[in-house]
Parts: structure tokens; sequence; C-alpha cells
């Protein structure tokens, strides 16, 4: 590999297009656009601007997830196996019957089978695994992936919970830190986290009233 100025340069390029997703923005509750946060690429570790500990100026990052991806082929063999056969065919006709048995997920199984697969991870590695969808896996028509633990709740799991979850999902890489998708894939979308809280204004002018009359009246001037 060349350690030429110019391919230095070409590389920090890169890399600081790859954190245009998550980088902070200048603005408070900036949105960026989604084709921006589809160009995000997941991290091998989570950097201290991306964690709330280390939130700079009381700003807040977005969330992101630690784990696995979960390729669309286990999302579609879990649906085949093991929700389809429960299904009261009794009621569909032929037709409907043969658009099941093809991928992708129908929309109103769906939530079926990510809860299963969810309970059937966990109960598997013996840690609360939540499938979740996520930026950072393009091609995929799913884009879900097995979540250990995220930037918010960060509870590191036993490396045996790690190792049975590799070997679930047929995986040798390492876990990696991917972006969620939805509101709080922008910064300073946690509500708990309002950098610029409203002041509270009381509705009850009663109470307004009562307070003005506590305050100190001054001495008319003569």
């Amino acid at each position: 590999m060349s350690n030429s100025p110019d391919s230095q340069n070409a590389e920090e390029s890169t890399t600081q297009w790859k954190d245009l997703a998550v980088y902070q923005p200048y603005q408070v509750y900036y949105k960026k656009p989604l084709a921006l946060l589809q160009k995000f690429e997941p991290l091998d570790y989570l950097p201290k601007y991306l964690s709330p500990k280390h939130a700079s100026d009381h700003r807040w990052p977005p969330g992101l997830y630690h784990g696995f991806p979960i390729p669309a082929s286990q999302i579609d063999d879990h649906w085949l196996k093991k929700v389809l056969p429960k299904i009261d065919r009794s009621t569909l006709c032929e037709a409907d019957l043969k658009s099941l048995e093809e991928p992708p997920v129908p929309d109103n199984f769906f939530l079926d089978v990510i809860f299963g697969l969810e309970r059937k991870l966990s109960r598997a590695v013996g840690w609360k695994i939540r499938v979740l969808p996520v930026h950072g896996m393009p091609g995929d028509r799913y884009s879900r992936m097995a979540r250990l633990r995220d930037n918010y709740y960060n509870h590191i799991p036993p490396d045996y919970v790690i190792r049975k979850l590799q070997k679930i999902l047929g995986t040798q890489n390492p876990p990696k830190w991917y972006l969620t998708q939805g509101v709080h894939a922008q910064w300073d979308s946690f509500p708990g986290h309002n950098p610029n809280p409203r002041p509270r204004v009381s509705k009850d002018k009663s109470e307004e009233k009562r307070r003005e009359n506590q305050q100190p009246q001054s001495s008319p001037q003569e």
C-alpha cells in the first residue's frame, strides 16, 4: 500500500465521507437527508462523539446498535419453517397459498417472524436479542440486525454470547455498530435528552395572578 500524501489524503477524504451520515451537525435538530443516512457504513468501534457519555454541548447522538446483520435468507427460512406452517390454510385460496411460499415475507406476518426470531435467538444465546432495522446493509431487502447493545444502554455481553450468536448466524466476523432507521437516526432526536428545553408556561391564570399578588409592592412616590 502506498504511503504517499495523495493516498493518505484520499483515505482521509473517504473516511470523512463515511462519517457524514452520523457526524454531529452544527445546527441543533438539523435533519439529514435519507440518501445520506443510507450511505452509512458499519463501524468497528464506537467513536467518543457518538457516545452520550461524551456528548459535547449537551448534544445527543443518534442511536447505534452493536451486533450482527441477519441475512434475508435466514428471515425467509424462519418464515417458511416456523410461521407459515402454523397459518390456518383453510381460509386461503390456492393462489394465496402459493404467494405465501415465496419470499419476501408478507407485511401482515412480518412482525410474527421478527418476534419469533428474537425469542429464538435470545433463548439460544442467553442474552436479550432484538431484531431491528438499520442502515448499513445495502442490498438486503429486510435490513435487520441482531442487536446485542446500543450506545445509550451499553451493557457489554459476555464473550460466550457473541460466540454463540456468530455460530447461529453463520459468521466469524466480529460485531459492528449499525445506525438505526427512523427518527432516532438523527442527532438530538431522543425526547428525554432535549438540549434546548422550552420554558414551561402556566395555563392557570389564577395561579399567575396569585404569584403577582405575592410580590412586594413598591410604595408610591409622593
